[in-house]
């Protein structure tokens, strides 16, 4: 079972290390969901910010703050043209998550696991579904969202187009390829606009 750490960006990731061997710390600092590290995050921040949350933290970074993230981001001194889809999965799966579009107001990419937890609106006849075909609390599907939460809405799932069943072509078996399908999707142009929000982010 992939466990999950908060990584040095201060973010929830999949932890890769043998047992034992973890850089962030031992179990005590794992934890058994993405949801799970990200309720850890929330409330640290709420201790030493308050009412704000990790979000709102991020919009108020200054100038020196947001070009020391952008070059973090792996491969960023490449060309924004030349930034590709492996760099933007080990983005992902480093900081669980990606700014996409305006940087002043942006959207984030970001993959679930599907359960009724990380699902807070999931209907009794999509449950059904997801059980018999093998997928709920065994599949996971990334999202675009306009804040980052411990649980999300159904209507942000690309599950909608059949009369009779829920789409379920974009959920997969792990993490990593969650974000593959949705790099294949060319609706959903994520490597696009992630490409876009480097360039906005570049000058600032």
């Amino acid at each position: 079972m992939t466990k999950f750490h908060i990584s040095k960006h201060g973010m929830p990731a999949p932890c890769k290390a043998e047992k034992g061997n973890c850089p962030y710390g031992g179990e005590e600092s794992h934890f058994n969901s993405l949801e799970e590290a990200q309720e850890f995050i929330d409330k640290r921040n709420e201790e030493r910010y308050g009412l704000l949350n990790s979000v709102d933290e991020r919009r108020k970074m200054d100038k020196h703050d947001r070009e020391k993230e952008v070059a973090d981001i792996p491969g960023y001194k490449k060309t924004d043209e030349e930034y590709d889809s492996k760099d933007l999965i080990e983005k992902v799966q480093i900081k669980g998550f990606i700014a996409i579009d305006d940087a002043d107001d942006p959207l984030y990419y970001t993959v679930i696991l599907v359960n009724d937890t990380n699902i807070k609106d999931m209907t009794n006849k999509f449950k059904s579904q997801l059980i018999e075909e093998g997928l709920y609390n065994n599949s996971y599907i990334g999202i675009i969202t306009n804040k980052l939460s411990s649980s999300y809405s159904m209507d942000l799932l690309p599950i909608y187009g059949s009369s009779s069943r829920y789409v379920t072509k974009w959920f997969a078996s792990t993490f990593e390829a969650a974000i593959k399908n949705s790099l294949r999707d060319k609706q959903l142009s994520l490597l696009k606009r992630a490409r876009n929000y480097l360039q906005i982010n570049k000058g600032r």
